[in-house]
């Protein structure tokens, strides 16, 4: 997946960027272009996540705790306004925890809560412009306001204490009497500065606007230490490396600061006009001037010349908001760093400054103002990357000698990044020799399961890992090969040589990423629907066969429609790893209904209109009747009587397991009841009454009315309902008497009848 092998960087390093001093990696954030503010995503509070990313922001406070995870809190965001949100970064496993604080602006006043109680409730007001910061022997976090308040952030239980000061704005020094502690004595408010210290004897020192301060954490008393107090300051550089109770650096913003194993303290190349380097010697209370220009305003102090070469006469220069940090190990040169920082535009280079010879190196980045950078890939080293130039960003030095750079105002003076970024330095740049060699986890520490990822080792020196789980090692080799099934927690031990017989140590996390496959169902459908399934949307799914399936990357569903019964095999991909299960599903297509039914008869009379409705549906399970829009039944069969003449429509709806449903309708004719009246008399004598033996007849048709006398002869013949016999025979009256007629007709059904009968003439 993403294995980058510890041992191509150091090739990468040793062969092809000696020139350049090492090499840069974009670890997290955002690529940073003019003018943009990046406003991260915090996620759930105390939950580290991959997804979680620190708000970008200029002039933060940060530390480092002593299991070398970056803290940062404070700072302000253009436009948005200051912050006072807590944040973890785990070098380890790159990822941003949310510790502490509001999000964004939410409360800039903060929650004081009992001054000297801690509490899970309490965090500092948001601050824009500095932020003075500690971590003590016990691994505690100490900030000291802008406003002039201390306060204590205890990591082992996540709470705030508001240790000291009133809690108001731009809060006055107190100085009382130089080298004695008092209850009263505070250094106040503070602006632009950025130095402090944490002496072997766990006190807290500050350097602010030419005064030193001490803060002893039993007592909870500051102590003003050397300084001119509340007056001007008059700068006094003495004699180049020669320290001196007289000596003093030039009143100005201080903002960086480093640190040796003697406990003493040092600033430079930080106040707007200043371009000194000093060192202060908390033994002795002096300052000593170790280089870089004396006097303010003269020139800018820097002098570059060439990377990689190691020079007295060579600093940085006057660096407005730059930033320093070191890191010393038992078995190592000591080393500080610098970066970046303004001054007549934005900054990136990168130096080192090795206090046992006083030398200043160039190690990375340019020389001239305003270099924009190139980002690469995220999380890929190469040597063509390069950080952008920024100032009032955070700073860190890993136990690896890796610098790390986030955030701070980059490429524009409204931009706010919130980019990472390590340097992984080249060592013959440094001047570093094979002795002080250093075990670095291995580059990629979250692997899919069943990949495997490696670290460097010296075959000259005796490793051992713990645990021996999932681990490849072979003596003779340069590699040390993991290939744990879980997560799981490495420890490499490398002894080095007499100089340091206590072996070197990393502990680190290799998380497996072993995610299950979501659960899916069968599913019953009606030919034509769509099946919508519900997905895990942080999953990336495959479905075989895909022909009928819509879905692509990022969907929370997936729509399936098919014509046939079919099973579907699925894989997935989660954090960039196949899941190892395959789950399989089968969507099943039920056969429509059919409806149909028979009427009969399909017409009937109205004295005997019963119909029978017969059910002949295929692929159903349920039925219901109707009879225009009135329900009438849901049995299979229906019978049904009716009331009224004329045609009747019935309606069959045929449903299947799923309710899905079809319908069909037929018609019926109900007919009125045929009758005929012959009357047996008439008299046709031209009264106006009865001279017209006629039928009355409803509902028929008639097919012959024929008339005999009584010696058979016809005498009178029609088909037509409307005319009868009007008692004459060939233009003559009849005799009066008896005569005999014969009807055929045919009711409105089409059945056949004859009638007989006798008709009487009278007159």
């Amino acid at each position: 997946m993403r294995i980058l092998t510890l041992l191509i960087l150091w090739l990468c390093l040793s062969q092809q960027l000696l020139a350049q001093g090492g090499v840069w990696t974009w670890m997290k954030g955002d690529s940073v272009v003019v003018n943009t503010i990046s406003l991260g995503n915090y996620g759930t509070m105390g939950v580290t996540a991959a997804s979680n990313e620190a708000p970008g922001r200029y002039h933060c406070t940060y530390w480092q705790d002593t299991s070398g995870n970056f803290w940062i809190t404070g700072g302000q965001i253009f436009n948005v306004g200051p912050l006072n949100d807590l944040w973890k970064y785990e070098p380890a496993t790159n990822m941003w925890t949310w510790m502490n604080g509001a999000q964004i602006t939410s409360n800039i006043n903060g929650v004081f809560g009992t001054q000297g109680i801690p509490s899970t409730n309490n965090y500092p007001p948001a601050y824009g412009l500095t932020g003075i910061g500690w971590t003590d022997t016990n691994n505690n976090l100490w900030l000291q306001h802008q406003r002039g308040d201390l306060w204590r952030y205890s990591i082992a239980t996540n709470e705030w204490t508001w240790m000291k000061g009133t809690g108001g704005f731009a809060q006055p020094a107190v100085y009382g009497i130089q080298g004695v502690p008092n209850m009263l004595n505070t250094p106040g408010g503070n602006t632009e500065s950025k130095a402090c210290w944490t002496d072997s004897l766990n006190n807290l020192w500050l350097y602010d606007d030419g005064n030193v301060w001490k803060y002893d954490i039993a007592s909870n008393m500051w102590t003003w230490i050397k300084g001119g107090g509340a007056g001007p300051v008059t700068a006094n550089y003495g004699v180049l490396g020669i320290p001196a109770m007289s000596n003093q650096p030039a009143q100005g913003a201080s903002f960086n600061y480093w640190q040796d194993k003697q406990d003493r303290f040092y600033i430079g190349f930080s106040a707007f006009t200043i371009s000194a380097f000093w060192r202060y010697d908390p033994a002795t209370n002096m300052w000593t001037w170790l280089g870089g220009t004396a006097g303010v305003g003269i020139n800018h102090g820097r002098n570059y010349i060439s990377q990689c070469v190691a020079s007295s006469d060579r600093y940085p220069g006057i660096r407005i908001e730059g930033r320093g940090a070191n890191y010393n190990t038992q078995c190592e040169e000591e080393m500080f760093w610098f970066c970046a920082g303004q001054d007549n535009g934005y900054y990136n280079d990168l130096w080192v400054y090795k206090p046992s010879n006083n030398t200043w190196t160039w190690v990375a980045g340019d020389s001239i103002s305003g270099v924009y950078g190139n980002y690469g890939v995220q999380g890929v080293p190469a040597s063509t990357n390069k950080m952008a130039d920024r100032t009032g960003h955070a700073m860190w030095v890993d136990k690896y000698q890796q610098t790390w750079v986030f955030g701070g105002i980059a490429r524009g003076s409204t931009s706010r990044g919130n980019d990472m970024w390590r340097f992984t330095p080249d060592m013959n740049c440094l001047g570093i020799l094979i002795d002080t060699f250093q075990l670095y986890p291995p580059a990629d520490t979250m692997l899919c399961y069943g990949e495997s990822t490696q670290m460097y080792a010296d075959s000259n020196f005796n490793i051992s890992v713990s645990p021996g789980g999932g681990v490849n090692y072979n003596a003779d080799s340069t590699i040390i090969t993991f290939n744990p099934i879980t997560t799981t927690t490495y420890t490499v031990d490398a002894f080095v040589n007499a100089l340091c017989p206590n072996p070197r140590q990393i502990t680190f996390t290799i998380v497996v990423i072993d995610e299950p496959m979501p659960l899916f169902t069968d599913d019953t459908l009606c030919v034509g629907e769509s099946a919508m399934i519900a997905l895990d949307s942080t999953y990336t799914y495959q479905f075989q066969p895909f022909a009928n399936v819509q879905y692509q990357p990022g969907d929370d569903e997936a729509i399936i429609q098919n014509a046939v019964s079919t099973t579907y095999t699925v894989t997935a991909i989660k954090n960039g790893c196949i899941v190892r299960d395959t789950a399989y599903f089968t969507i099943h297509i039920l056969p429509d209904p059919i409806a149909a039914f028979t009427i009969s008869p399909p017409f009937a009379p109205i004295d005997n209109a019963v119909f029978v409705l017969s059910n002949q549906s295929q692929n159903a399970v349920s039925y219901a009747w109707y009879q225009g829009s009135t329900f009438l039944d849901n049995t299979i069969h229906y019978t049904y009587t009716a009331s009224d003449t004329g045609k009747i429509c019935f309606q069959l709806f045929a449903y299947n397991a799923l309710q899905c449903v079809d319908s069909i309708e037929h018609c019926a004719e109900v007919l009125p009841t045929s009758a005929i009246f012959i009357p047996n008399a008439f008299s046709p004598n031209g009264d106006g009454v009865n001279d017209v033996f006629k039928l009355v007849a409803k509902n028929i048709s008639l097919l012959s009315f024929k008339i005999f006398d009584r010696w058979g002869e016809e005498i009178f013949s029609t088909d037509d309902i409307r005319f009868g016999w009007n008692g004459k025979y060939k233009g003559k009256d009849s005799e009066l008497g008896v005569y005999f007629y014969l009807v055929e007709y045919s009711d409105i059904l089409g059945k056949h009848f004859l009638k007989k009968g006798d008709i009487s003439l009278v007159r």
